[in-house]
Protein backbone atom coordinates (compact mmCIF):
# COMPACT_ATOMS: atom_id res chain seq x y z
CA UNK A 1 0.00 0.00 0.00
CA UNK A 2 1.48 3.83 -0.94
CA UNK A 3 4.21 2.55 -2.74
CA UNK A 4 7.49 3.77 -4.96
CA UNK A 5 8.26 2.70 -8.28
CA UNK A 6 11.44 0.71 -7.57
CA UNK A 7 14.44 2.97 -8.63
CA UNK A 8 15.94 -0.26 -10.92
CA UNK A 9 17.18 1.64 -13.42
CA UNK A 10 19.61 2.64 -11.52
CA UNK A 11 21.02 -0.81 -10.03
CA UNK A 12 23.57 -1.29 -12.79
CA UNK A 13 25.21 1.78 -11.77
CA UNK A 14 25.11 1.14 -7.95
CA UNK A 15 26.89 -2.27 -8.67
CA UNK A 16 29.45 -1.29 -10.69
CA UNK A 17 30.31 1.45 -7.71
CA UNK A 18 30.11 -1.25 -5.30
CA UNK A 19 32.60 -3.29 -7.80
CA UNK A 20 35.07 -0.37 -8.01
CA UNK A 21 35.59 0.19 -4.41
CA UNK A 22 35.92 -3.46 -3.94
CA UNK A 23 38.61 -4.16 -6.06
CA UNK A 24 40.57 -0.54 -5.54
CA UNK A 25 42.56 -1.49 -2.39
CA UNK A 26 42.91 2.61 -1.60
CA UNK A 27 39.54 3.36 -1.93
CA UNK A 28 38.87 0.45 0.43
CA UNK A 29 41.21 1.42 2.98
CA UNK A 30 40.40 4.86 3.02
CA UNK A 31 36.63 3.75 3.31
CA UNK A 32 37.46 1.16 6.36
CA UNK A 33 39.22 4.29 7.69
CA UNK A 34 35.56 6.05 8.01
CA UNK A 35 34.20 3.29 9.88
CA UNK A 36 35.16 4.50 13.22
CA UNK A 37 33.48 4.87 16.61
CA UNK A 38 30.79 7.83 16.75
CA UNK A 39 32.44 10.75 18.38
CA UNK A 40 36.03 10.06 17.54
CA UNK A 41 37.84 12.47 14.78
CA UNK A 42 38.18 11.54 11.18
CA UNK A 43 41.42 9.12 10.39
CA UNK A 44 43.23 10.61 7.49
CA UNK A 45 43.51 14.66 7.74
CA UNK A 46 42.72 16.64 4.66
CA UNK A 47 44.37 18.28 1.80
CA UNK A 48 43.29 20.74 -0.33
CA UNK A 49 44.13 20.08 -4.25
CA UNK A 50 41.64 23.03 -6.16
CA UNK A 51 41.70 22.13 -9.71
CA UNK A 52 43.26 24.64 -11.38
CA UNK A 53 42.28 24.32 -15.04
CA UNK A 54 38.85 26.84 -14.44
CA UNK A 55 38.84 30.44 -13.78
CA UNK A 56 36.26 30.42 -11.17
CA UNK A 57 35.80 34.00 -10.94
CA UNK A 58 36.11 34.49 -14.26
CA UNK A 59 33.30 32.07 -14.70
CA UNK A 60 31.10 33.60 -12.28
CA UNK A 61 31.99 37.22 -13.45
CA UNK A 62 30.51 36.11 -17.20
CA UNK A 63 27.36 34.50 -16.02
CA UNK A 64 26.65 38.23 -13.78
CA UNK A 65 27.20 36.09 -10.59
CA UNK A 66 28.40 37.68 -7.35
CA UNK A 67 32.11 35.86 -6.07
CA UNK A 68 30.34 36.34 -2.60
CA UNK A 69 26.98 34.80 -3.16
CA UNK A 70 28.55 31.36 -4.72
CA UNK A 71 30.39 28.50 -2.88
CA UNK A 72 31.17 24.86 -3.59
CA UNK A 73 33.20 22.37 -2.78
CA UNK A 74 34.22 18.64 -4.76
CA UNK A 75 35.56 16.42 -2.00
CA UNK A 76 37.28 12.81 -3.26
CA UNK A 77 36.85 9.93 -0.31
CA UNK A 78 39.08 7.69 -2.00
CA UNK A 79 41.91 10.18 -1.89
CA UNK A 80 40.29 12.17 1.10
CA UNK A 81 41.69 15.26 -0.48
CA UNK A 82 39.59 18.67 -1.54
CA UNK A 83 39.45 18.29 -5.36
CA UNK A 84 38.20 21.80 -5.71
CA UNK A 85 36.23 24.69 -3.65
CA UNK A 86 35.27 28.21 -3.50
CA UNK A 87 33.75 30.03 -0.10
CA UNK A 88 33.15 26.64 1.26
CA UNK A 89 33.18 27.58 4.66
CA UNK A 90 31.00 30.63 3.80
CA UNK A 91 27.15 29.88 4.90
CA UNK A 92 24.71 29.82 2.48
CA UNK A 93 20.58 29.11 1.78
CA UNK A 94 20.40 25.54 1.64
CA UNK A 95 16.71 25.18 0.63
CA UNK A 96 15.34 21.66 -0.27
CA UNK A 97 19.21 19.84 -0.32
CA UNK A 98 19.05 20.22 3.36
CA UNK A 99 16.30 17.41 3.54
CA UNK A 100 18.97 14.92 3.23
CA UNK A 101 20.26 15.77 6.67
CA UNK A 102 16.41 15.36 8.25
CA UNK A 103 15.54 11.94 6.19
CA UNK A 104 19.44 10.94 7.80
CA UNK A 105 19.11 11.72 11.08
CA UNK A 106 15.47 10.38 10.96
CA UNK A 107 16.71 7.09 9.79
CA UNK A 108 19.55 6.44 11.97
CA UNK A 109 17.32 7.71 15.20
CA UNK A 110 14.54 5.34 14.25
CA UNK A 111 15.87 2.92 12.26
CA UNK A 112 14.38 2.00 8.50
CA UNK A 113 11.52 -0.24 9.33
CA UNK A 114 9.52 2.15 11.61
CA UNK A 115 6.42 3.38 10.96
CA UNK A 116 3.76 5.71 12.06
CA UNK A 117 0.74 5.13 13.70
CA UNK A 118 -2.38 6.44 13.61
CA UNK A 119 -5.18 5.28 16.14
CA UNK A 120 -9.21 5.14 16.80
CA UNK A 121 -9.61 5.22 20.78
CA UNK A 122 -12.46 5.32 23.31
CA UNK A 123 -12.42 4.87 26.77
CA UNK A 124 -14.94 1.67 26.96
CA UNK A 125 -15.27 0.05 24.06
CA UNK A 126 -19.07 -1.12 25.08
CA UNK A 127 -21.95 -1.32 22.67
CA UNK A 128 -24.91 -1.42 23.63
CA UNK A 129 -27.81 -1.79 21.01
CA UNK A 130 -25.79 0.18 18.23
CA UNK A 131 -24.71 2.58 20.40
CA UNK A 132 -20.79 2.84 21.34
CA UNK A 133 -20.80 4.61 24.45
CA UNK A 134 -18.15 7.10 26.03
CA UNK A 135 -16.07 9.69 23.71
CA UNK A 136 -14.32 8.47 20.46
CA UNK A 137 -10.81 9.85 19.93
CA UNK A 138 -9.22 10.28 16.58
CA UNK A 139 -5.08 9.99 17.62
CA UNK A 140 -2.68 11.78 14.99
CA UNK A 141 0.57 10.11 14.84
CA UNK A 142 2.59 12.15 12.65
CA UNK A 143 1.87 10.34 9.46
CA UNK A 144 3.11 12.23 6.87
CA UNK A 145 1.50 9.32 4.29
CA UNK A 146 -1.92 9.40 5.57
CA UNK A 147 -4.84 9.24 3.29
CA UNK A 148 -8.81 9.42 3.12
CA UNK A 149 -8.53 5.73 2.63
CA UNK A 150 -6.77 5.31 5.69
CA UNK A 151 -9.43 7.08 7.65
CA UNK A 152 -12.32 5.51 6.02
CA UNK A 153 -10.83 2.00 7.32
CA UNK A 154 -11.69 3.35 10.49
CA UNK A 155 -15.08 4.13 9.57
CA UNK A 156 -15.47 0.31 8.15
CA UNK A 157 -13.66 -1.01 10.94
CA UNK A 158 -16.98 0.79 13.11
CA UNK A 159 -19.51 -0.35 10.83
CA UNK A 160 -18.05 -4.19 11.22
CA UNK A 161 -18.55 -3.90 15.18
CA UNK A 162 -22.01 -2.96 14.28
CA UNK A 163 -21.73 0.76 15.84
CA UNK A 164 -24.01 3.44 14.54
CA UNK A 165 -23.69 5.97 17.00
CA UNK A 166 -21.08 7.35 19.16
CA UNK A 167 -22.94 8.18 22.53
CA UNK A 168 -20.29 10.85 24.22
CA UNK A 169 -18.07 13.70 21.98
CA UNK A 170 -15.54 12.78 19.19
CA UNK A 171 -12.06 14.40 20.30
CA UNK A 172 -9.29 14.64 17.93
CA UNK A 173 -5.62 14.34 19.51
CA UNK A 174 -3.19 16.04 17.57
CA UNK A 175 -0.87 17.32 21.02
CA UNK A 176 1.99 15.69 19.35
CA UNK A 177 3.95 17.87 17.57
CA UNK A 178 2.49 21.53 17.59
CA UNK A 179 0.06 23.50 15.23
CA UNK A 180 1.41 25.23 12.41
CA UNK A 181 -0.75 26.80 10.01
CA UNK A 182 1.77 26.84 7.62
CA UNK A 183 5.06 25.24 7.65
CA UNK A 184 7.64 28.37 7.04
CA UNK A 185 5.70 31.84 7.85
CA UNK A 186 8.69 33.08 6.15
CA UNK A 187 7.30 31.48 2.54
CA UNK A 188 4.58 32.40 0.92
CA UNK A 189 0.77 31.85 2.96
CA UNK A 190 -1.18 30.49 -0.13
CA UNK A 191 1.45 28.47 -1.56
CA UNK A 192 0.80 24.45 -1.99
CA UNK A 193 4.28 23.89 -0.91
CA UNK A 194 3.56 25.76 2.59
CA UNK A 195 0.30 23.70 4.10
CA UNK A 196 -0.50 23.68 7.52
CA UNK A 197 1.63 21.60 10.05
CA UNK A 198 -0.26 18.78 12.43
CA UNK A 199 0.21 15.69 14.19
CA UNK A 200 -3.36 14.61 12.15
CA UNK A 201 -2.30 15.54 8.20
CA UNK A 202 -4.28 14.10 5.64
CA UNK A 203 -2.98 13.57 2.14
CA UNK A 204 -0.45 16.08 2.52
CA UNK A 205 -3.06 18.97 3.55
CA UNK A 206 -3.84 19.75 0.21
CA UNK A 207 -7.32 19.98 -1.01
CA UNK A 208 -7.58 19.61 -4.90
CA UNK A 209 -10.63 22.91 -5.46
CA UNK A 210 -12.30 23.62 -9.04
CA UNK A 211 -13.39 27.22 -9.21
CA UNK A 212 -15.06 29.63 -12.08
CA UNK A 213 -17.89 31.83 -12.92
CA UNK A 214 -20.53 29.33 -12.07
CA UNK A 215 -18.89 27.78 -9.04
CA UNK A 216 -18.19 30.66 -6.68
CA UNK A 217 -15.93 30.00 -4.05
CA UNK A 218 -18.49 30.67 -1.29
CA UNK A 219 -20.34 27.14 -2.82
CA UNK A 220 -17.35 24.96 -2.15
CA UNK A 221 -18.30 22.51 0.51
CA UNK A 222 -14.86 22.72 2.48
CA UNK A 223 -14.25 26.33 2.33
CA UNK A 224 -14.62 26.34 6.16
CA UNK A 225 -12.12 23.96 6.60
CA UNK A 226 -9.37 25.24 4.52
CA UNK A 227 -9.88 29.02 5.91
CA UNK A 228 -9.17 31.03 2.86
CA UNK A 229 -10.72 32.28 -0.23
CA UNK A 230 -10.25 30.82 -3.65
CA UNK A 231 -8.28 32.93 -6.28
CA UNK A 232 -10.50 34.93 -8.51
CA UNK A 233 -10.21 33.11 -12.17
CA UNK A 234 -12.93 33.49 -15.01
CA UNK A 235 -11.79 29.58 -16.19
CA UNK A 236 -12.95 26.89 -14.92
CA UNK A 237 -9.28 25.24 -13.37
CA UNK A 238 -7.95 22.95 -10.51
CA UNK A 239 -5.68 24.17 -8.31
CA UNK A 240 -4.28 22.91 -5.22
CA UNK A 241 -5.36 24.69 -1.67
CA UNK A 242 -2.86 24.34 1.42
CA UNK A 243 -5.08 23.34 4.26
CA UNK A 244 -4.40 25.69 7.06
CA UNK A 245 -6.54 23.90 9.97
CA UNK A 246 -5.12 20.20 9.36
CA UNK A 247 -6.41 18.29 12.02
CA UNK A 248 -9.93 19.73 11.97
CA UNK A 249 -10.32 19.07 8.48
CA UNK A 250 -8.85 15.53 8.63
CA UNK A 251 -11.26 14.84 11.60
CA UNK A 252 -14.52 16.58 9.83
CA UNK A 253 -13.75 14.58 6.91
CA UNK A 254 -13.62 11.17 8.95
CA UNK A 255 -17.05 11.85 10.21
CA UNK A 256 -18.67 12.62 7.31
CA UNK A 257 -16.84 9.05 5.72
CA UNK A 258 -18.64 7.38 8.60
CA UNK A 259 -22.01 9.34 8.00
CA UNK A 260 -22.01 7.64 4.64
CA UNK A 261 -21.60 4.66 6.22
CA UNK A 262 -24.91 5.44 8.59
CA UNK A 263 -22.66 5.85 11.70
CA UNK A 264 -23.62 9.01 13.70
CA UNK A 265 -21.64 11.77 16.01
CA UNK A 266 -21.26 15.15 17.12
CA UNK A 267 -19.03 17.50 15.33
CA UNK A 268 -15.38 16.70 16.09
CA UNK A 269 -14.08 18.86 19.40
CA UNK A 270 -9.68 19.15 19.76
CA UNK A 271 -8.21 17.85 23.05
CA UNK A 272 -6.81 20.51 24.75
CA UNK A 273 -4.62 18.09 26.94
CA UNK A 274 -2.63 15.36 26.18
CA UNK A 275 -4.95 12.70 27.13
CA UNK A 276 -3.10 8.89 28.73
CA UNK A 277 -3.52 6.71 25.77
CA UNK A 278 -3.36 3.91 29.13
CA UNK A 279 -6.80 4.90 29.69
CA UNK A 280 -8.16 4.82 26.23
CA UNK A 281 -8.43 1.22 24.40
CA UNK A 282 -7.49 0.92 20.89
CA UNK A 283 -10.16 0.43 18.54
CA UNK A 284 -8.04 0.48 14.93
CA UNK A 285 -4.68 1.20 14.02
CA UNK A 286 -3.87 2.38 10.71
CA UNK A 287 -0.12 1.91 10.05
CA UNK A 288 2.24 4.11 7.68
CA UNK A 289 4.81 2.50 4.98
CA UNK A 290 8.50 1.99 6.19
CA UNK A 291 10.20 5.15 7.04
CA UNK A 292 12.69 3.74 4.47
CA UNK A 293 10.40 4.14 1.73
CA UNK A 294 9.04 7.42 2.76
CA UNK A 295 12.40 8.70 2.46
CA UNK A 296 12.39 7.69 -1.06
CA UNK A 297 9.15 9.71 -1.63
CA UNK A 298 10.79 12.44 0.20
CA UNK A 299 13.99 12.22 -1.79
CA UNK A 300 11.53 11.78 -5.14
CA UNK A 301 8.94 14.41 -4.97
CA UNK A 302 10.84 16.94 -1.96
CA UNK A 303 7.17 17.15 0.03
CA UNK A 304 7.87 20.04 2.21
CA UNK A 305 5.26 18.28 5.00
CA UNK A 306 6.37 15.00 5.11
CA UNK A 307 9.52 15.96 5.54
CA UNK A 308 8.67 17.62 8.57
CA UNK A 309 6.82 15.12 10.17
CA UNK A 310 9.82 12.50 9.76
CA UNK A 311 12.17 15.43 11.74
CA UNK A 312 9.43 15.89 13.66
CA UNK A 313 9.02 11.91 14.45
CA UNK A 314 13.03 11.56 15.12
CA UNK A 315 13.18 14.52 17.46
CA UNK A 316 9.88 13.20 19.65
CA UNK A 317 12.33 10.28 20.28
CA UNK A 318 14.91 12.12 21.42
CA UNK A 319 13.32 14.68 23.60
CA UNK A 320 8.88 14.29 23.51
CA UNK A 321 9.05 18.33 24.39
CA UNK A 322 10.57 19.42 20.93
CA UNK A 323 7.19 19.85 19.12
CA UNK A 324 7.54 22.38 17.01
CA UNK A 325 10.35 22.28 13.89
CA UNK A 326 12.51 25.17 15.30
CA UNK A 327 12.80 22.93 18.47
CA UNK A 328 12.89 19.76 17.05
CA UNK A 329 15.63 20.58 14.44
CA UNK A 330 18.05 22.01 17.70
CA UNK A 331 17.15 18.61 19.19
CA UNK A 332 18.63 16.90 16.03
CA UNK A 333 21.95 18.98 15.68
CA UNK A 334 22.04 18.13 19.61
CA UNK A 335 22.29 14.18 18.71
CA UNK A 336 24.67 14.67 16.36
CA UNK A 337 27.13 17.14 18.44
CA UNK A 338 27.30 14.43 20.88
CA UNK A 339 27.29 10.81 19.30
CA UNK A 340 29.69 13.02 16.60
CA UNK A 341 31.69 15.12 16.88
CA UNK A 342 33.73 15.52 13.73
CA UNK A 343 31.01 17.36 12.85
CA UNK A 344 31.49 20.98 13.05
CA UNK A 345 27.51 21.88 13.56
CA UNK A 346 28.79 25.46 14.90
CA UNK A 347 27.69 27.39 11.29
CA UNK A 348 24.50 25.49 10.98
CA UNK A 349 21.56 27.25 11.01
CA UNK A 350 18.82 24.66 10.93
CA UNK A 351 14.85 26.83 11.81
CA UNK A 352 12.74 23.38 10.05
CA UNK A 353 13.33 20.33 8.74
CA UNK A 354 12.02 21.11 4.66
CA UNK A 355 14.51 24.09 4.07
CA UNK A 356 11.28 26.11 3.13
CA UNK A 357 12.90 28.89 4.84
CA UNK A 358 15.33 31.58 4.07
CA UNK A 359 16.65 31.05 7.49
CA UNK A 360 18.58 28.11 7.42
CA UNK A 361 22.35 28.12 6.16
CA UNK A 362 24.83 25.91 5.89
CA UNK A 363 28.42 26.05 3.94
CA UNK A 364 29.52 23.81 1.31
CA UNK A 365 32.36 22.51 3.91
CA UNK A 366 29.68 21.57 6.47
CA UNK A 367 27.27 19.72 3.47
CA UNK A 368 29.79 17.92 1.90
CA UNK A 369 31.15 16.29 5.64
CA UNK A 370 27.47 15.20 6.16
CA UNK A 371 27.50 13.76 2.98
CA UNK A 372 30.21 12.41 3.41
CA UNK A 373 29.03 10.20 6.56
CA UNK A 374 26.06 9.34 4.72
CA UNK A 375 28.65 7.43 2.12
CA UNK A 376 30.59 5.77 4.84
CA UNK A 377 27.83 4.58 6.49
CA UNK A 378 27.37 0.90 5.93
CA UNK A 379 24.17 0.70 6.59
CA UNK A 380 23.36 3.48 3.59
CA UNK A 381 26.10 4.04 1.69
CA UNK A 382 25.76 5.65 -2.14
CA UNK A 383 22.47 4.15 -2.05
CA UNK A 384 21.05 6.79 -0.23
CA UNK A 385 21.22 8.86 -3.32
CA UNK A 386 20.04 6.78 -5.53
CA UNK A 387 15.87 8.36 -4.94
CA UNK A 388 17.16 12.08 -5.06
CA UNK A 389 17.23 13.41 -8.16
CA UNK A 390 19.65 11.92 -11.10
CA UNK A 391 21.14 13.50 -14.25
CA UNK A 392 19.70 12.90 -17.81
CA UNK A 393 16.56 11.27 -15.96
CA UNK A 394 14.87 12.59 -13.02
CA UNK A 395 13.72 16.11 -10.93
CA UNK A 396 15.66 18.78 -11.98
CA UNK A 397 19.25 17.41 -12.96
CA UNK A 398 17.38 15.93 -16.05
CA UNK A 399 17.24 19.29 -17.37
CA UNK A 400 20.34 20.58 -15.83
CA UNK A 401 22.17 17.83 -17.32
CA UNK A 402 21.00 16.15 -20.21
CA UNK A 403 23.62 15.07 -22.28
CA UNK A 404 23.51 11.44 -22.75
CA UNK A 405 27.40 11.35 -21.31
CA UNK A 406 26.47 12.60 -18.33
CA UNK A 407 23.04 9.91 -17.78
CA UNK A 408 22.96 8.73 -14.57
CA UNK A 409 26.42 9.72 -13.46
CA UNK A 410 24.96 12.64 -10.97
CA UNK A 411 22.68 11.73 -7.98
CA UNK A 412 21.60 14.57 -5.95
CA UNK A 413 19.37 16.20 -3.87
CA UNK A 414 18.68 19.79 -5.54
CA UNK A 415 16.63 23.00 -3.02
CA UNK A 416 15.24 25.78 -4.54
CA UNK A 417 13.76 29.40 -3.18
CA UNK A 418 13.51 32.41 -4.51
CA UNK A 419 16.58 33.65 -5.28
CA UNK A 420 18.20 30.52 -3.45
CA UNK A 421 19.24 27.60 -4.97
CA UNK A 422 21.77 24.28 -3.84
CA UNK A 423 22.77 21.10 -5.32
CA UNK A 424 24.58 17.90 -3.01
CA UNK A 425 25.08 14.85 -3.09
CA UNK A 426 27.65 12.41 -5.57
CA UNK A 427 28.84 12.17 -9.05
CA UNK A 428 30.91 9.29 -10.14
CA UNK A 429 34.03 9.55 -12.35
CA UNK A 430 34.21 9.23 -15.89
CA UNK A 431 37.06 6.09 -16.05
CA UNK A 432 36.85 4.31 -12.60
CA UNK A 433 33.17 5.06 -11.65
CA UNK A 434 33.78 5.95 -7.96
CA UNK A 435 32.20 8.60 -6.25
CA UNK A 436 32.83 12.19 -5.97
CA UNK A 437 31.41 13.99 -3.19
CA UNK A 438 30.12 17.54 -3.60
CA UNK A 439 27.85 20.98 -2.80
CA UNK A 440 27.38 23.84 -4.54
CA UNK A 441 25.23 26.79 -3.41
CA UNK A 442 24.33 30.68 -4.80
CA UNK A 443 22.74 32.38 -2.87
CA UNK A 444 21.32 36.20 -4.02
CA UNK A 445 21.27 37.09 -0.49
CA UNK A 446 20.60 41.06 -0.89
CA UNK A 447 17.93 40.09 -3.57
CA UNK A 448 16.03 37.76 -1.05
CA UNK A 449 15.99 40.01 1.57
CA UNK A 450 14.32 42.81 -0.50
CA UNK A 451 12.05 40.12 -1.68
CA UNK A 452 11.12 38.89 2.22
CA UNK A 453 10.17 42.79 2.80
CA UNK A 454 8.33 42.80 -0.59
CA UNK A 455 10.38 45.67 -2.06
CA UNK A 456 11.62 43.01 -5.23
CA UNK A 457 9.71 40.79 -7.35
CA UNK A 458 9.52 37.27 -7.44
CA UNK A 459 12.44 35.19 -9.33
CA UNK A 460 10.21 34.22 -11.89
CA UNK A 461 9.21 37.23 -13.23
CA UNK A 462 13.00 38.79 -12.92
CA UNK A 463 14.09 35.76 -15.00
CA UNK A 464 11.81 36.50 -17.46
CA UNK A 465 12.97 39.86 -17.95
CA UNK A 466 16.60 39.00 -18.40
CA UNK A 467 17.52 40.92 -15.11
CA UNK A 468 18.99 37.55 -13.20
CA UNK A 469 22.01 35.84 -13.49
CA UNK A 470 22.26 32.96 -15.78
CA UNK A 471 22.70 29.67 -14.53
CA UNK A 472 26.26 28.65 -13.34
CA UNK A 473 25.51 24.78 -12.15
CA UNK A 474 25.58 23.04 -15.14
CA UNK A 475 29.05 24.59 -16.13
CA UNK A 476 30.91 23.23 -12.96
CA UNK A 477 29.61 20.26 -13.25
CA UNK A 478 30.21 19.13 -16.61
CA UNK A 479 33.65 20.31 -16.02
CA UNK A 480 34.08 17.88 -13.09
CA UNK A 481 32.47 15.59 -14.80
CA UNK A 482 35.23 15.50 -17.39
CA UNK A 483 37.87 16.79 -15.53
CA UNK A 484 38.37 14.11 -12.59
CA UNK A 485 39.37 11.01 -14.03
Amino acid sequence: MRMYTPLKSLDSLLQRAKTVSKCTPTLLVGFLAFLLPQGSSWAVAEESSPLSAIDVASVLKKKGISQKNFGFRVYDPEKKIILHQWNSDQTFIPASSIKILTTYTALKILGKDYRFKTHLMTEKDTIEEGMLLGDLYLVGGGDPFLTLVDITDFCLNLQRRGIRKIQGDFYYDDFKHAHQENISPKMREKASYNPGLSALSLEFNLYHSFWGRKLKSEQDPLKALIKRSFPDDSNLAQTRIPVKEPSYYTSTLFRKSCATLGIQMKPPKRQNHRKDQRDLKIIATVESPPLEKIVEGIHHYSNNLATELVGLEAAYALAPQARSPKESTQALKDYWKKTNSALELDDLVWVNHSGLSPLNRISPSDMVAFIRMIVSDPDHGIEFFKSTSVSGWRGQLRRVLPSYTNFFRVWAKPGGIDYAKALGGVFFTKESGRPILFSIFHSQFKKRMLFDKNKYPPEHIMRRKGKLPKRSFSTFLEFWLNTIP
